[in-house]
């Protein structure tokens, strides 16, 4: 098999670290991407990722790494993300054998909706691997699972549950399928 892309939202029970980590059980003989929102951006899954060579595109949200993104004149720039005390503090950075990593060389792409929105992506995903083109396509692929949540969240009411039973949870969920 050529890859496999992961695409995660934030979620209350698992830590984007806690997906890796069991996606990276299920998926160790793939070569995979990591499509997340922006409830995911954090120094410790970037750097986990960049230590065991996986790729990932995360949307940023408005406060993100304003510094660098500010220095920022094309749609498509390689930044050097400093990781400082006070961002390792503030992004709760917990481990220590990642704290000697001053710093990464990391892709962030700009891009505009047909909205007239501008969201930012930030990747570790070469320009000689991925085009800007092929780095708004490969986000764009999410929009699926986003309209999937929503239609689960909104129209089929799936977190309204009966009970905090595993067993009562999924009998409501199916039944609300």
């Amino acid at each position: 098999m050529e890859g496999f892309i992961s695409s995660y939202r934030t979620s209350e029970n698992k830590s984007s670290l806690e997906h890796l980590k069991h996606d990276q059980e299920i998926t160790k003989d793939y070569k995979s991407i990591y499509i997340m929102d922006r409830g995911y951006i954090s120094i410790e899954f970037m750097l986990s990722c960049i230590k065991n060579n996986s790729k990932f595109l995360i949307r940023l949200d408005s406060k993100a790494y304003e510094k660098e993104r500010s220095k920022i004149g094309s749609k498509d720039k390689h930044i050097n993300l400093e990781y400082t005390n006070n961002r390792l503090k503030r992004r709760h950075y917990q481990s220590e054998k990642n704290k000697e990593i001053k710093s990464s060389k990391l892709r962030i792409v700009t891009y505009e909706l047909n909205t007239g929105e501008v969201e930012q992506l930030i990747t570790n995903l070469e320009m000689d691997e991925f085009t800007y083109d092929d780095i708004v396509e490969l986000y764009g692929k999410r929009w699926g699972i986003e309209t999937l949540y929503y239609s689960l969240k909104w129209k089929l009411k799936t977190e309204k549950f009966t009970s905090s039973f595993k067993t009562i949870i999924e009998q409501d969920f199916f039944s609300s399928v």
